[in-house]
């Protein structure tokens, strides 16, 4: 008994940070929607925006376009690649 007391009397204590974060998160949300100029402005969404367009165009077999194609065509950027490569002229026949 002398353990259980303590662990039930504290369980409300371990709810308070979620209702916290919920909070925090409703704040959070209000002020980009109130003034969204301040919101873009931040350093932070800047890196963000970098994140987001390089995660779309740039890192490979993770990027969307590579994505996209991969599942509109059946096949990757490396079959296009390969079928390429056999109408290139060879540099080393000269």
């Amino acid at each position: 008994m002398g353990l259980v007391l303590p662990a039930v009397s504290s369980f409300p204590m371990r709810l308070q940070p979620i209702y916290e974060e919920f909070e925090k998160i409703a704040a959070w949300l209000q002020a980009i929607f109130r003034d969204p100029d301040k919101f873009t402005a931040a350093t932070p969404f800047l890196f963000l925006l970098a994140v987001l367009v390089v995660l779309a165009f740039g890192p490979g077999k993770i990027s969307l376009d590579y994505l996209w194609r991969r599942r509109i065509t059946g096949s990757g950027a490396g079959a296009d690649q390969s079928a390429d490569a056999g109408n290139a002229p060879d540099q080393r026949t000269r």
